[in-house]
């Protein structure tokens, strides 16, 4: 059987070992490869990965954390379960990551990276895995931090991202459509916590 095209790009283009477990295990979820159907999905099936993961919902129009993992809560320093997205990332970044964030509802699956702009924390490099998953019978949000300083590199990783701002690979589970974005950006001179 041919590899998923899912995989094929994952392996391309994710650099920590985290971000491919969890592409591989949605995958596995999967009832058929590359199937159109949003997998069914418990935390508590993937404990390694459980403090890089977070579950978002959509509440109003708004995404909520229903879980953050101790190494995505370290990022900005803050518990963010109960919080909403556009109370957690800075208003700079959130203009230009929340519509990749909000496609995960459409049937998208995004991959972005680079390295941290929050104060004091610019030596780490950065992975994040956005999958759309169903629990208890909605579609939510489910995503994975990686950081140079909680996760392990892949052995046979892809080249580092182009420094200066972020790197999104954008696939379209329907069509397969993949899109590459870059978009720079500039450092947090101190971190904005609302």
């Amino acid at each position: 059987m041919p590899e998923s095209p899912t995989l094929t790009l994952a392996k391309q283009i994710c650099r920590f070992r985290t971000s491919l477990d969890l592409i591989e295990h949605w995958l596995s979820k999967q009832p058929q490869q590359d199937s159109l159907e949003i997998p069914e999905f418990d935390p508590i099936d993937v404990p390694g990965l459980l403090p890089n993961i977070y579950l978002l919902e959509k509440i109003d129009g708004r995404l909520k954390y229903r879980v953050s993992g101790e190494n995505v809560n370290s990022l900005f320093g803050r518990q963010n379960t109960g919080r909403y997205l556009d109370e957690v990332v800075p208003p700079h970044l959130y203009e230009f990551v929340h519509p990749y964030f909000y496609s995960i509802f459409s049937g998208n699956l995004v991959v972005f990276g680079g390295m941290v702009v929050v104060s004091n924390k610019e030596y780490l490099e950065f992975e994040r895995v956005l999958l759309p998953v169903r629990r208890k019978g909605e579609t939510r949000l489910l995503g994975m931090l990686s950081l140079t300083d909680t996760a392990k590199m892949r052995d046979d990783a892809p080249p580092p991202r182009p420094k200066g701002g972020y790197t999104f690979h954008c696939q379209n589970l329907a069509t397969g459509t993949i899109e590459e974005f870059f978009h720079e950006v500039t450092p947090i001179k101190s971190p904005q916590i609302r």
